[in-house]
């Protein structure tokens, strides 16, 4: 039998939850180690106390009929304001100290509903993770303890971009999963091996665990000792993301992202594949475009102007040879081009590639000291 999963949205007022509730489910049919399930912590709200009422919350709802990306954002931020109805401490930074038990409250009060409600369906007391945009106190990124994990995407792309938001909600969950469902043994360990428990004290190096997709040896041992090698190879298969395939592959969870979702894993990198978003990656590129030939022919100029002032003579016999150069042959006769019907002209045998290099995303300055690097309590 699998190991089940839960997954919680609670308070993802930016997160398209859509996009990322049909990334994690995609799992599920490449393996058959863990079967995760997404729930939706706003039903529990909404059907226990009603819709949102007062002035905002009327407004957003009207919104949501309005047109796409429009509606789309107007929804997102009514279900997140049932979330903080049901749930307030999700309003805010959630405290290092007591996040465990605002978790665990959160998940009973739902299970307590659910239960009474709906006592006819498959229930299950199993791990949960639950994903939130609300940013935990100290700068952490995740955390597990007993039954429940905890991931926040509020500083995710200090340490991750230019990977993507959702590379990086996949990979949290793929993370905290081998601790939760298999061993409790599986823990952050110092060293950086490229490996998804790496505990990366430097933290530009938060980033390579998801571009490797490895496990390294020490959490090899730990998770074969609790597991057979069917499931062992089940939770490799998972991480390192070969099955996610690439938009140009039909049926692949990546094509399917981008053609149902509108999320292109390689170039969408926000929470959200927004017009804004799209409308900003296109801008910046046709800038860049405008850049890279104003900076070329900037350098034409340069060089032009520095001939002139440092080689006077250079430039004298140039003219001197153009204005004497023969003109081929046409029907048979000959002839030479007189003095000043002959222009310079600059070939351009390709443009300034203007894509620039990734680079490391720095810590601001308001960042917390302790490495935002998930650690297991």
């Amino acid at each position: 039998m699998p190991k089940r999963i839960r997954i919680f949205f609670i308070g993802c007022p930016s997160l398209d939850t859509a996009a990322a509730s049909y990334l994690l489910l995609s799992q599920n049919s490449v393996q058959k180690a863990v079967q995760f399930e997404i729930y939706h912590f706003w039903i529990f709200g909404q059907k226990a106390h009603g819709a949102p009422k007062g002035l905002v919350g009327r407004l957003l709802l009207w919104l949501g009929y309005l047109p796409k990306p429009l509606s789309r954002w107007a929804d997102r931020k009514l279900l997140a304001r049932i979330d903080y109805r049901e749930e307030p401490a999700f309003k805010k930074e959630l405290p290092y100290k007591s996040w465990f038990s605002i978790c665990k409250n959160a998940l009973c009060n739902y299970d307590a509903w659910f239960k009474i409600s709906n006592n006819t369906y498959d229930v299950d007391d199993c791990p949960s993770i639950i994903i939130t945009d609300t940013p935990i106190e100290g700068g952490f990124i995740s955390f597990t303890n007993e039954d429940i994990g905890l991931i926040s995407t509020a500083k995710w792309k200090y340490f991750f971009k230019p990977v993507s938001a959702l590379d990086y909600v996949l990979f949290s969950v793929q993370r905290l999963t081998m601790r939760l469902a298999f061993t409790n043994e599986i823990g952050s360990h110092y060293p950086t091996r490229g490996c998804v428990w790496d505990y990366d004290d430097h933290q530009p190096d938060a980033r390579i665990a998801i571009l490797v997709g490895s496990i390294c040896h020490t959490c090899e041992k730990k998770l074969l000792a609790s597991t057979d090698g069917g499931t062992y190879a089940d939770l490799s298969r998972l991480i390192d993301n070969k099955w996610l395939g690439d938009k140009s592959i039909q049926f692949s969870p990546a094509a399917i992202l981008a053609k149902v979702y509108k999320y292109d894993l390689s170039r969408s990198t926000g929470l959200n594949a927004s017009t804004i978003s799209k409308f900003t990656d296109t801008f910046i590129s046709e800038l860049g475009k405008v850049l890279s030939d104003g900076l070329k022919w900037a350098l034409v100029l340069i060089i032009t102007l520095t001939l002139a002032a440092y080689f006077p003579t250079v430039l004298v016999k140039i003219k001197q040879q153009l204005s004497m150069t023969p003109v081929p042959t046409i029907g048979g006769a000959k002839s030479e081009k007189l003095a000043g019907q002959f222009k310079l002209q600059t070939p351009i045998n390709a443009q300034l590639d203007c894509t620039s290099c990734p680079s490391i995303s720095k810590k601001p300055a308001t960042a917390p000291s302790p490495s935002a690097q998930a650690r297991s309590r």
